[in-house]
């Protein structure tokens, strides 16, 4: 399997395994440079157009047709609803992603259970695995995997995970070897020469709010951080559900759901009203939405 399509594939399955299958299309994004890389492109190749007409055509048997639009160096794959069954029906869960989001989700799950739950799979699968601070601010801690030629490929993992252990609990970005490569080579242009601008610092130092203030907003910005809690405030955008109901409509423990429910509602994002033995749960307000809507926004330019 070609590594664009064991990616598109991969990345389908954890998201599938995270929040459950649903019928729909799916839109995965890539970088120019990530893209070229996956399709095992000479460096300075510029055919990529062609390369990824090639590729459509090579994986449609399984994914279904795939369309394929970009802006500048952002690419966006649509990936067919038959594609995500596909995947749903004929992909194995990954075995070691099945152990990690346990981790991952469980009630006081901890930095060190991820480096055990790393250090037991490399152990019984004649690997090791390596843990080091992230390069960028805000990743947390690194962790990947090397193997040796004697592995199998279905028991290889070769991504690297970036958690993030914070007061909602564990949190994780997943990338290729690529992609984390480029992140932390990625250099941020700078000024040729030291030149401060007084007129605009006079603007800036009036209109930046305060300290208190910016930690309230960035611990906001925290909680939508996480796929599951934007999920149940989607479903709060139709009406209001109890913990039954949503663990039904997103095909999660009731346990899950109160627990990410009990941070929505500290961030004052959800409220909850209790008629009879039930206790219904539904948006504090019209922020919320607007939040959501202006982010989708966002993403879709």
């Amino acid at each position: 399997m070609r590594p664009l399509e064991r990616h598109i594939i991969d990345t389908i399955k954890e998201w599938q395994m995270k929040i459950g299958y649903s019928e729909g299309s799916m839109n995965l994004y890539y970088p120019k440079e990530a893209l070229a890389e996956l399709l095992e492109l000479p460096e300075g190749d510029q055919k990529l157009g062609k390369a990824l007409a090639s590729f459509t055509q090579e994986v449609k048997p399984r994914l279904g047709e795939i369309t394929i639009s970009h802006e500048g160096d952002r690419y966006c794959f649509v990936i067919p609803a038959e594609g995500c069954a596909y995947v749903a029906e004929k992909i194995p869960d990954a075995l070691f992603l099945q152990s990690f989001l346990a981790v991952i989700t469980g009630t006081g799950s901890s930095m060190d259970d991820v480096e055990k739950c790393f250090a037991q799979y490399a152990k019984s699968h004649g690997g090791s695995y390596v843990v080091r601070e992230a390069h960028h601010h805000g990743l947390g801690k690194v962790f990947y995997f090397e193997w040796g030629a004697e592995v199998s490929g279905e028991e290889k993992d070769s991504y690297v995970y970036c958690v993030e252990d914070d007061e909602f609990g564990l949190t994780y970005h997943r990338f290729t070897r690529a992609e984390y490569r480029m992140m932390a080579e990625e250099d941020v242009e700078c000024c040729d020469d030291t030149c401060v601008h007084p007129d605009r610092l006079a603007r800036v130092n009036h209109q930046i709010p305060d300290e208190d203030e910016l930690y309230e907003l960035s611990e906001l910005f925290k909680v939508f951080g996480d796929p599951t809690r934007i999920r149940i405030l989607f479903v709060l955008f139709e009406t209001e559900l109890c913990v039954c109901d949503l663990a039904e409509a997103l095909h999660m423990t009731q346990s899950a759901i109160s627990h990410q429910l009990k941070i929505l509602k500290q961030a004052k994002l959800v409220s909850s009203r209790r008629e009879g033995k039930s206790v219904f749960y539904f948006l504090a307000d019209d922020h919320v939405r607007t939040i959501i809507d202006q982010g989708r926004e966002h993403i879709e330019e």
